[in-house]
């Protein structure tokens, strides 16, 4: 993991003197829930949704006047609340690396979309108080998710959008249940290198 954050971070400061190309930080937060295939019903049940957060860095490079490519390098809060027992949570922790597109449609506005990759790092089941790794249920340990959204780019080094993520992919190795991820998230992006 330190391997992938030090590559991430070493490419992003190296490409900073580009002239489109800008570095920076990126937080965001917002309802996260996981969704079960119900083959009664024959379609997703969500379950009870918890607060996530997301944070790291981003670079965006521009090309032309309304396209652009952003990568990130993020820590990112997943799971819900459990859908059997109400009284716990399931908490999974990624590292993400999501791959977006942007092409701004009028003035500082732009819509965005790409696939996410999550790297599960921790999975805990937490009920009163007492946390239990739940990683051998939650041991599929790449999540592939697809990401659209909203930017509002009011300054040339400000920026904040909304975004959601569904997942495409089981988060659990199980043949007999198949879970994924849904996070929405408004966040807030600064750019501390480049134009």
């Amino acid at each position: 993991m330190n391997r992938i954050l030090s590559f991430g971070l070493v490419m992003l400061l190296v490409t900073a003197a580009h002239a489109q190309l800008q570095v920076g930080a990126r937080f965001g937060t917002g309802p996260r829930n996981l969704a079960t295939y119900n083959p009664v019903l024959d379609k997703y049940v969500t379950s009870g949704s918890l607060n996530g957060i997301q944070a790291g860095v981003f670079g965006s490079l521009g090309i032309g006047s309304r396209l652009g490519v952003q990568a990130e390098l993020l820590y990112a809060t997943k799971g819900s609340l459990d859908s059997l027992l109400s009284t716990s949570k399931i908490n999974l922790n990624y590292i993400t690396v999501p791959i977006m597109a942007r092409i701004r449609i009028i003035g500082p506005v732009a819509v965005e979309v790409g696939p996410e990759f999550g790297f599960l790092y921790l999975a805990q089941q937490v009920q009163n108080g007492n946390a239990t790794n739940v990683k051998a249920i939650y041991s599929n340990a790449v999540d592939l998710s697809l990401n659209a959204g909203l930017v509002l780019r009011p300054f040339k080094k400000l920026r904040g959008g909304l975004r959601y993520s569904t997942g495409l992919s089981n988060v659990t190795d199980l043949s007999t249940v198949d879970v994924r991820n849904r996070v929405t998230t408004v966040y807030l992006e600064y750019a501390f290198l480049g134009k």
